[in-house]
C-alpha cells in the first residue's frame, strides 16, 4: 500500500531537506524507534511493527510569529497504526543514504550525545508479513509508503489498527481521520500489478471494523506476480507554523557559511490521543513545543548541507552569535535549561538561573530565567570541545530594558570572537549581581542591567578576566573587535549618566535623550584604557564596531537625531535619517569621520546585522526592516525610500527586506545599494548576529518565507529553492560584491608528517594578480597553488603576497606557520603500580589539545572502546597499553608497559576460638613488614610481629608492606559452635534473700565476657512476670510489688547473644529459699 501524505519542508533549512528523510536512531531518542522525520505539521516514528504520527496546530504557530497574538495553548493530537500480527523480528532498514549527517546535544548526560547521525531517503521493513513488504520513501516531496505483497504472500495478512483516532469511510471509500484542528484524508487505495511492463489495475477497497482497517480485493489477480497496493494521500487542510527561526551566522577560512536558528520540534508522543498545552517551550518530550538550537554547515556553494546539529537542553534556548576559528565553531547564546550540555572541566558546569522571562514574538520563554551559553565545536560538527554556562542568580545575555530595546528581537544581542591567540572573548548584558568578575576594572554591577565584558581560555574551562562594564540605569554591550595588540573595543548603548569616561574623550557625558551609544577600549588583561559617550539629545546606539588597517575605530548605529547631527567630513550622507556610521581615532578622542544613511525620516529604517571595514577601509552595512519590526514589538521603519545603486542585484522592495550597503573610504561616496528579499514575505532575523568577512563577502542569516511563501530568491543549484513549510525557514544568502580589492588568503595544516605539501590559494584577487610564495626555507614560487617538499623537519614561516595593480589595497601579505615532523613511535618507560592502584595514561603531549586529533586504546594488543586521549587504568597484571593518536596525515604510537607489583604474604586463615587464645601467623619474605590492627583504617595497630596471640573473637586486619607497596587481609575469629551456651555461662539454681550478705540475690556470671545483649524474665507460678532486665550484670533479691516473694520455684527466660552474634535461648528456674 502506497500512503501519500502531503508534506512541506524548509527552504536552506537548518535541520531539514526538502525531500523528505528518515533519520536513524543510534540512541538519540527512545529505543523502539527505528528511523523519524519530519511531516507537515509534524514527525512521523517507525517502529518495529507500528507509525506513530505527532501533529499539532500550525495555525496558532503562524498567528503568534506573524501577527503576534498571545499564545495561550497549543493543540496536538497523537496517534499510532499498528501492524496486528505482524513479524515481531522484522528487518528494519534506510536506503539511499543522504549526503548530510546530523549531530545530537540534549541535555548533560553524554551516553545520549550521538554525532554523524545518518538519514536515508527510504526505509524498507522486510517481511513485515510472510511474503509482504513495507517500503517508505519520498516523492514530489511527499511521504510515501507501499506494502508490496509478494507471490505467497495474502493480502487478507494486513491489518492496520489506529489507536488513538476513531477513522471513518465516507461514501467515496476514502478513509477520514480528523483531528479536530487538521483533516486527514486517506484515499480508496489503487492497487496495481506490473506484468511483463503492462501495469494491471486491481479493483480493492477499505475494510474498517471497530478502528481496524484491511483490505478486500474485488477481482482476481496473478499470484505469481507481485502486487503493489497504491497510493494513498494523506493531505491536510491546515495553516501555517515556523519550526526554523533564523538568527546567526558565520564563515570559515574555506568560505564555509554556518547558520544557527530555533526548532520548534515536536518529540516523540508518551501516549496517543489529543493533548493541549500551554505554550512554555522546551517543556518534555511529549509536548514538545519547545526550542533547541540549530546549526547548519554549508558548503561553499550552498550547494549542499555539510551537516546539522541539534543543542539544546529540557528548557529554551537561541543562539546570540557564531564565529569560526580554525575550522572550529564557537556559539554565544542563553538557556533556560539546567541540563545543557556541558562539557567535562568546564568553567561552569551549573545553571544559575533568574526570573521568568518571554522575549516577544521569538517563541521563546525561560520559565527559570537565563543563562550565557558558550560552547565549540570541532571542524565535523560531531562532537563537543568545550561548552560552558556563564550566569549569576539573575538573568544574564538578555537585553531587557525598555530604552535599549528598540528593533524587534534586540533582547538577542551580543557577540562572541575569537583573538589571535585562541581565547575566547564575548561581550552581552546582565541583571546578576553576582556573575564571576575576575580581574576586573569594574567589579561590581552598578544598574539594573549592565554590559560586561569576559574572555576564556580556548577549552572554555578557565575564566581569564571578566569585568562590568555601566553605570547607575541600563547599559548593554552588543559588539566587540580587536587591535593588533589584542586591545580589545566594543560598543552598545547606555541610559546611564556616571560611566567610566576620561575627561578628555570624544564625549565624556551623556547628552541626554532616551539613550546614547558608547564606546569602550581595554586591554588584554581586561584593564581599562579609554572610553565615550555618543549620542544626540533624541536616542543613539551603536549596534556593530570594526576597526581599520590604521586601528581607527568604526561604529554602526541607529539614531533618532535631526538633521546634520551626525555628520563630519563625509561626502555621502543623507541628512536627518537613522543610521549612523562614525569614525575614531584609536583613543576615542577625535571624531574622524561620521555620516548618515537612509530614508530622511528622521528615525532608524533597519535593524543592523552585520558590518565591516575592509582592507581598503570601504564601509560595509547589513540590516534588515519592514513589517516585523512595526510597533509595538519594534521601533519601526522600513527598507521602502532606501536608495539603490543603479548596478543592484535587486532594485525594488516590498518595503520588507534586507538592505546592503557599501561606501568607500571615509563615506566620500557610494559604491554599492541593494535590495534583498522577496515580494510577499517580511523578511527578518529574530536576533543575533551576521558577518562580512575581509574579503568583503557577507554571511547572512535569515528568518524567511513565512507564512508559507517561496519568494526569497534562491540560486539554481541551492540546497532548496523552496520554503517548504507552512511558516519561516532559516534562510541564508552568501554575498559577493567583487569589489576590486587584493586579499592574500591560503590554507596549510598546522601539523604534517607528509613533506610534500599542496598549498590552497584562497586569496582574492584578479587576472591581474601576482603572487608570491616565500616557503620559509629560502624557495620562493609565482604560481598561484604551488607544491613544496620540505628537506628536513622542523618549523616553518609560510609568506603569500598578492600584488595587484588594479586593486584598492595594491598589495597584501598573510604568515602561517606549518610544522613538518615525522610519526612518532615512542616506548615509554615501564610504570610500576601496586596491586589495586590506579593511573592515567595520556596522549604525552604528541599534539596540542585543540587539534582535532583521533585516539585509540588497544591493551594487550586487543582494540578497547575507550577513544578519550586519556585513560585511568588499575590492571590486576602486568599490561600493555598501546595508544594510537591520528591527525590529518601524520599517526603516533604511544606504549606504555604497566608492571603490578604485589604483595606475596600469607596469614592463618579464619578460625574459631572459645575460651581459649589462638596464634595467628604471617609470612612474607625477609623484606615484608607487618602491622596489626582491629580496624580496617590499620589505626591504633597493636603488634608489628609475625604472629598474634587472639584471645577474643573480633575482625583482625593484617597490614602487609614490600617494596614500597601495601596489601591488607581480614582474619575473622569466629565465636566456636556452642560456646554461647549455658555451659559458659554460670546460672544458679538458688538464692536466699535474707541480708546475711550470703547469696541474697539471683544474679548470673560471664566471666570470658561473651554476652553481648541480654534479656531476663522470671515468672510465679500464676504466671506473673515477676522480674525482667536488659543487663546481663542483672541482680533481683526476690521482691515483686515491693514483697518478697515466698519460697517457692520460679522460671526464667534468658535471650541471649553472644561475641560474633550468635544467638542462645536458655530456659530453667530458680528457687528462692528462706
Amino acid at each position: 500500500m502506497l500512503f501519500r501524505i502531503f508534506i512541506l519542508f524548509f527552504l536552506l533549512s537548518s535541520n531539514l531537506f526538502c525531500q523528505i528523510s528518515f533519520i536513524e536512531n543510534k540512541g538519540q531518542i527512545i529505543d523502539k524507534i527505528k528511523y523519524y522525520g519530519d511531516i507537515h505539521s509534524g514527525k512521523v516514528f517507525l517502529e518495529s511493527n507500528s507509525i506513530t504520527y505527532n501533529f499539532y496546530d500550525q495555525k496558532r504557530f503562524s498567528s503568534f510569529h506573524e501577527k503576534r497574538e498571545k499564545l495561550d495553548n497549543i493543540s496536538g493530537h497523537s496517534y499510532r497504526v499498528v501492524f496486528k500480527n505482524a513479524n515481531k523480528n522484522v528487518n528494519v532498514t534506510g536506503y539511499s543514504k543522504t549526503k548530510n549527517y546530523y549531530n545530537f546535544y540534549h541535555g548533560n548526560d553524554k551516553t545520549s550525545y550521538k554525532s554523524k547521525v545518518n538519514a536515508f531517503y527510504s526505509v524498507l521493513y522486510s517481511s513485515i508479513y510472510e511474503n509482504i513488504d513495507i517500503n517508505f520513501y519520498s516523492q514530489h516531496n511527499n511521504l510515501k509508503y507501499d506494502f508490496i505483497i509478494k507471490p505467497g504472500g495474502d493480502i487478507k495478512d494486513i491489518k492496520l489498527s489506529y489507536q488513538g483516532i476513531n477513522p471513518n469511510l465516507d461514501k467515496r471509500n476514502d478513509l477520514n481521520i480528523d483531528l479536530d484542528f487538521l483533516l486527514i484524508k486517506e484515499s480508496k487505495p489503487l492497487v496495481y500489478q506490473l506484468i511483463k511492463g503492462d501495469t494491471v489495475f486491481i479493483d480493492c477497497e477499505y475494510k474498517l471494523q471497530n478502528d481496524v482497517v484491511s483490505f478486500s480485493v474485488k477481482s482476481s489477480y496473478n499470484k505469481k506476480y507481485d502486487l503493489v497496493i497504491d497510493p494513498i494521500v494523506f493531505s491536510t487542510y491546515s495553516g501555517s507554523y515556523s519550526n526554523n527561526f533564523g538568527y546567526s551566522s558565520t564563515y570559515d577560512e574555506l568560505g564555509f557559511l554556518y547558520s544557527a536558528g530555533t526548532t520548534f520540534d515536536i518529540g516523540y508522543p508518551t501516549t496517543v490521543g489529543a493533548y493541549q498545552t500551554n505554550f512554555a517551550g522546551g517543556s518534555n518530550m511529549f509536548v514538545g513545543f519547545g526550542t533547541d538550537i540549530v546549526i547548519s554547515k554549508y558548503d561553499t556553494s550552498g550547494s549542499f548541507l555539510v551537516y546539522s546539529t541539534y543543542l539544546g537542553g529540557s528548557g529554551d534556548e537561541v543562539p546570540h552569535s557564531l564565529v569560526c576559528s580554525r575550522g572550529e565553531l564557537y556559539l554565544l547564546g542563553t538557556t533556560g535549561s539546567n541540563d545543557f550540555p556541558i562539557s567535562q572541566g568546564s568553567f561552569d558546569p551549573s545553571f544559575n538561573g533568574g526570573l521568568p522571562f518571554t522575549p516577544n514574538g521569538i517563541g521563546v520563554t525561560y520559565n527559570n530565567g537565563s543563562d550565557i551559553i558558550i560552547t565549540k565545536f570541532n571542524y565535523s560538527g560531531s562532537n563537543l570541545l568545550g561548552s560552558t554556562y556563564f550566569g549569576g542568580i539573575y538573568n544574564d545575555g538578555l537585553n531587557t530594558s525598555n530604552q535599549l530595546k528598540f528593533n524587534y528581537a534586540d533582547e538577542i544581542r551580543g557577540e562572541i570572537d575569537i583573538d589571535n591567540d585562541g581565547y575566547v572573548y564575548i561581550a552581552s548584558c546582565t541583571r546578576s549581581g553576582d556573575l564571576p568578575m575576575l580581574n576586573s576594572f569594574q567589579g561590581s554591577l552598578n544598574g539594573g542591567l549592565d554590559g560586561f565584558v569576559a574572555k576564556f581560555s580556548n577549552n572554555l574551562q578557565t575564566l581569564i578576566w571578566s569585568t562590568y562594564i555601566g553605570g547607575s540605569m541600563d547599559d548593554a554591550l552588543y559588539s566587540l573587535a580587536f587591535n593588533k595588540q589584542g586591545d580589545v573595543f566594543v560598543c552598545g548603548g547606555t541610559v546611564s549618566s556616571n560611566l567610566v569616561v576620561q575627561p578628555n574623550s570624544y564625549q565624556s557625558s551623556n547628552n541626554g535623550g532616551i539613550a546614547d551609544a558608547c564606546i569602550f577600549r581595554l586591554d588584554n588583561n581586561g584593564n581599562y584604557i579609554t572610553s565615550t559617550y555618543y549620542g544626540s539629545d533624541k536616542y543613539d546606539q551603536s549596534y556593530f564596531i570594526d576597526l581599520d588597517q590604521e586601528y581607527n575605530v568604526f561604529v554602526f548605529g541607529q539614531t533618532k537625531a535631526s538633521g546634520f547631527t551626525f555628520v563630519q567630513n563625509a561626502n555621502f550622507f543623507q541628512a536627518n535619517s537613522g543610521q549612523f556610521v562614525s569614525k575614531f581615532d584609536p583613543d576615542l578622542t577625535n571624531l574622524e569621520m561620521s555620516t548618515v544613511f537612509g530614508s530622511g525620516s528622521q528615525t532608524p529604517d533597519i535593524a543592523p546585522t552585520a558590518f565591516l571595514v575592509d582592507v581598503c577601509n570601504r564601509i560595509y552595512i547589513s540590516g534588515w526592516g519592514g513589517l516585523t519590526n512595526a510597533a509595538p514589538y519594534g521601533g519601526g521603519g522600513n527598507t521602502g525610500s532606501l536608495l539603490v545603486t543603479s548596478d543592484a542585484v535587486q532594485t525594488n522592495t516590498d518595503s520588507s527586506d534586507f538592505y546592503i550597503l557599501i561606501m568607500e573610504e571615509d563615506a566620500s561616496s557610494l559604491t554599492y545599494a541593494t535590495f534583498y528579499g522577496g515580494n510577499i514575505s517580511a523578511e527578518h532575523v529574530d536576533g543575533g548576529t551576521s558577518r562580512f568577512d575581509k574579503k568583503g563577502i557577507i554571511y547572512q542569516s535569515v528568518c524567511a518565507g513565512c507564512q508559507a511563501n517561496s519568494d526569497f530568491p534562491t540560486t539554481p543549484n541551492a540546497h532548496s529553492n523552496t520554503n517548504n513549510s507552512f511558516g519561516c525557514n532559516n534562510a541564508v544568502f552568501k554575498f559577493n560584491p567583487d569589489l576590486p580589492l587584493t586579499i592574500s588568503d591560503f590554507f596549510i595544516p598546522d601539523i604534517s608528517c607528509n613533506n610534500t605539501i599542496d598549498f590552497n590559494n584562497y586569496s582574492i584577487g584578479s587576472d591581474s594578480t601576482f603572487y608570491i610564495w616565500d616557503m620559509g626555507d629560502g624557495t620562493f614560487y609565482f604560481d598561484r597553488n604551488p607544491t613544496h617538499t620540505y628537506l628536513d623537519t622542523g618549523q616553518y614561516i609560510v609568506t603569500l603576497i598578492t600584488d595587484d595593480s588594479q586593486s584598492c589595497n595594491l598589495r597584501d601579505t598573510s604568515s602561517q606557520t606549518i610544522i613538518i615532523r615525522d610519526n612518532k613511535i615512542i616506548l615509554s618507560d615501564t610504570l610500576d603500580i601496586c596491586f589495586g592502584e590506579q593511573i592515567l595514561l595520556d596522549n604525552g603531549s604528541v599534539f596540542y589539545d585543540d587539534f582535532n586529533s583521533t585516539y585509540q586504546w588497544f591493551v594487550n594488543s586487543q582494540i578497547h572502546s575507550n577513544t578519550n586521549s586519556s585513560f585511568n587504568v588499575n590492571p590486576e597484571d602486568t599490561t600493555d597499553y598501546l595508544l594510537i593518536v591520528s591527525f590529518e596525515n601524520c599517526i603516533d604510537s604511544i606504549l606504555s608497559n604497566i608492571r603490578v607489583k604485589k604483595v606475596n604474604f600469607n596469614v592463618t586463615q579464619d578460625t574459631s576460638i572459645c575460651l581459649n587464645d589462638v596464634v595467628l601467623y604471617a609470612q612474607g619474605t625477609d623484606t615484608t613488614s607487618f602491622i596489626w590492627s582491629y580496624n580496617s583504617n590499620i589505626s591504633n595497630p597493636f603488634s608489628s610481629a609475625d604472629s598474634v596471640i587472639v584471645s577474643f573473637p573480633g575482625v583482625l586486619y593484617l597490614q602487609a608492606t614490600e617494596n614500597g607497596c601495601t596489601d591488607i587481609k581480614e582474619i575473622n575469629i569466629n565465636l566456636s559452635e556452642n560456646c554461647c551456651s549455658g555451659e559458659n555461662i554460670i546460672i544458679p539454681n538458688a538464692f536466699t534473700p535474707n541480708s546475711d550478705g550470703k547469696n541474697d540475690v539471683f544474679k548470673i556470671l560471664d566471666d570470658f565476657d561473651l554476652i553481648t545483649d541480654f534479656e531476663i524474665n522470671i515468672f510465679n507460678r500464676w504466671g506473673e512476670n515477676v522480674f525482667s532486665s536488659f543487663d546481663k550484670n542483672f541482680t533481683w533479691n526476690g521482691i515483686y510489688k515491693e514483697k518478697t516473694e515466698i519460697t517457692y520455684v520460679y522460671d526464667y527466660f534468658m535471650d541471649i547473644e553472644c561475641l560474633d552474634f550468635e544467638r542462645t535461648f536458655i530456659k530453667g528456674n530458680i528457687t528462692i529459699i528462706k
